[in-house]
């Protein structure tokens, strides 16, 4: 199926509020206030954030139709996505963590 999908945003009069729509839906996005907007939605990356986890999860859940596997309601998938430039001297960067295999994190049923 080829999807010709196209989405219009426009900016708001408060500080970084953008409206945006695309068919025949609406959402708003903001920044946080530290950055100065008003915290008052999503900002542009949760969202984009959020978009990749429900490709993965609806891609899964169609195979899974596919294959009979009874998923239930209580798989949670996790994403994580970073942007921008790395400040080696923020606290947030001086946190190393351990990778766990992938074999250590998928269950497959079937």
């Amino acid at each position: 199926m080829l999807m010709k999908e196209k989405a219009t945003a426009v900016l708001d009069s408060e500080n970084y509020v953008t409206h945006v729509t695309h068919r025949n839906h609406e959402y708003f996005t903001d920044e946080p206030m530290e950055v100065g907007g008003k915290d008052k939605y999503t900002t542009q990356q949760e969202l984009l954030l959020g978009a990749l986890a429900s490709c993965v999860a609806t891609t899964l859940r169609m195979y899974a139709n596919r294959k009979g596997w009874g998923l239930g309601t209580s798989q949670k998938l996790l994403f994580g996505i970073s942007f921008g430039y790395t400040d080696r001297d923020a606290p947030v960067n001086q946190c190393r963590t351990v990778r766990a295999t992938v074999k250590d994190n998928i269950v497959f049923h079937g």
